[in-house]
């Protein structure tokens, strides 16, 4: 039994409206194609779907059933649709936020290395010898000018490279 979620969608129109023709309208079909599409599931299922009692049509006991899981199915599709929608946007947001992230540390650390080639390990750290030389200290680094001074002046907390390498 092979079953389209375009026919399922045709049936559903069929069965709300109780009428061919109104859910022709509302899909912007022709009522031939809507009928074909009802055949077509029907001949699918292998039993009718709709009883006809003078001019009004009605569900049978498996058209009922089949509407109710044709309702779920679709339910079921917004459901994953609002979900992978919900991803997508969260993938973005994080992949815009890593990007970046990213494009600013390489900008940094390339400026820094073209600015002052030499200074930086391959890393983006500051060198050892470029410490010593600048007398610049991590734990004064948010002090500007006068921490910076401190450090030159041999007032650094921080051990040099030499005393923990035991040079």
């Amino acid at each position: 039994m092979l079953l389209t979620l375009r026919q399922l969608k045709v049936f559903e129109y069929v069965a709300r409206h109780e009428s061919y023709t109104r859910a022709a309208e509302s899909l912007h079909l022709t009522q031939p194609a809507v009928s074909m599409q009802v055949r077509q599931l029907e001949e699918a299922v292998g039993l009718p779907l709709f009883e006809k009692l003078g001019k009004q049509i009605y569900l049978t006991v498996v058209g009922r059933e089949l509407f109710h899981y044709s309702q779920v199915i679709h339910q079921q599709l917004r459901e994953a649709e609002e979900v992978l929608e919900s991803l997508k946007l969260n993938a973005l947001i994080e992949f815009d936020r890593r990007l970046q992230l990213g494009e600013r540390i390489v900008v940094q650390l390339e400026l820094g290395r073209s600015v002052f080639p030499g200074w930086l390990s391959c890393d983006g750290a500051v060198n050892d010898q470029t410490r010593e030389g600048l007398g610049w200290c991590p734990s004064e680094a948010g002090n500007g000018a006068q921490g910076r001074a401190g450090a030159i002046a041999g007032g650094c907390a921080c051990p040099s490279p030499s005393a923990v390498s035991g040079r």
